[in-house]
């Protein structure tokens, strides 16, 4: 493991940390959202122009899935829907009050996670040549109650990596959690340079509390720097690094009980374009000059294991999506629950470049971006093919 990320001993301790939710800083919360005139804008889903490419999310929910993006300079606007596809609602997220101040803001990446009946919401928030970490927990039920206060994460050093890579957030139990890009560091290793900090922070609500021992990257990467994951009872977490000339990401994972920690350099040469969790192992796909190539991590101290994806095809079995790769050695796949972040695992014909996919438990939901606006698809099982199906009427 590389000096500049630290020793194993201290991944043992972060997990410590977060096993037993032990917190530090608190940021107070900045505004309301959704508030003063901004608020009254009606979000519609015929509002999904414009978008950056890593300016929107999708996510699996307990009963269908949620589409967040951002518009009209730092507006946030969510639409949840069914299992089917089918809109249940648009409404704002976020919009910045009219009287925030004379600058114009944008919001160049977002991402998403839902836990329960509950939305964790992050974003990267630019103004000029300053940036920011934001975010808000809200629910996914109409309640009627007081818009959610933003949550106020950190600035971030720019330049940010783009289109996606600067921040992620997962849910586990009760809590949303976000790895977010921060500011320049001083290095670890006096022969690197260039070093900027990652950090933990846990929504709670109103505030950010952040986490133990913030990670210290000499020369994050231009595209995905970070990436996040769960795998049952391990937490995963990557960063990609080009110090050595061309990137190689570092996977930690940790586990609090029992207390375990390691750290994996895989990926060599390759930019870190999805994780999803497979059992106990952690599924890792890298963009390799083009081609595709993945990593299984297995639990305990077993070896990692190359992971064939250059030829991948989705059919369906018993009625469900089977993602395999076309010859032996390869992923093998099959969504019989609820899933997100499938983009990375699916056939080009499905997923293109900057694409979410999600398995809603009766549908492949695929948001793509087309002349800066989100289109929705849908796929379903018919015997053995996963056909495109027109996605079902909004609800009424």
């Amino acid at each position: 493991m590389p000096r500049w990320l630290g020793a194993l001993g201290a991944l043992g301790v972060l997990a410590l940390a977060i096993a037993c939710k032990r917190t530090s800083t608190n940021h107070a919360p900045a505004s309301a959202a959704a508030s003063g005139s901004a608020a009254r804008r009606v979000a519609r889903s015929a509002d999904r122009q414009h978008v950056g490419a890593g300016a929107f999310d999708l996510v699996s929910t307990d009963d269908g899935a949620a589409l967040v993006w951002a518009h009209a300079g730092a507006s946030v606007s969510l639409t949840v829907l069914d299992e089917l596809g089918a809109e249940r609602r648009t409404e704002p997220a976020f919009a910045e009050p009219d009287d925030a101040g004379a600058a114009t803001s944008s919001i160049s990446e977002i991402a998403a996670a839902a836990r329960g009946n509950e939305l964790g919401i992050a974003w990267l928030e630019q103004t000029g040549d300053a940036a920011r970490t934001r975010g808000l927990v809200r629910p996914l039920v109409e309640n009627g109650s007081a818009a959610p206060a933003i949550i106020e994460i950190g600035p971030v050093l720019t330049p940010v990596s783009v289109p996606r890579g600067n921040l992620a957030i997962t849910s586990s139990k009760d809590r949303f959690l976000v790895l977010s890009r921060g500011q320049k560091s001083e290095c670890i290793d006096a022969t690197q340079s260039d070093c900027v900090s990652f950090g933990f922070h846990r929504l709670d609500g109103a505030k950010a509390s952040a986490q133990s021992l913030p990670l210290t990257v000499p020369l994050p990467c231009d595209q995905n720097s970070v990436s996040f994951a769960v795998a049952g009872s391990r937490w995963y977490y990557g960063v990609c690094s080009r110090a050595t000339g061309k990137p190689i990401t570092t996977l930690f994972s940790i586990q609090s009980d029992p207390e375990y920690a390691r750290a994996d350099r895989i990926l060599e040469g390759c930019l870190p374009i999805g994780a999803l969790s497979q059992g106990n192992d952690l599924l890792v796909i890298g963009d390799c000059g083009g081609e595709r190539r993945g990593v299984r991590v297995r639990g305990g101290n077993a070896e990692t294991s190359d992971l064939r994806v250059d030829r991948l095809d989705a059919v369906c079995d018993a009625g469900h999506p089977l993602i395999h790769q076309l010859g032996p050695g390869g992923l093998s796949l099959t969504l019989d629950a609820p899933r997100d972040r499938l983009e990375a695992f699916l056939p080009a014909e499905y997923a293109a470049p900057a694409s979410r996919a999600v398995w809603t438990g009766q549908l492949l939901l695929v948001a793509s971006l087309k002349n800066a606006s989100i289109t929705l698809k849908g796929y379903r099982c018919d015997s053995t093919l996963l056909r495109e199906v027109p996605l079902a009427a909004p609800a009424r």
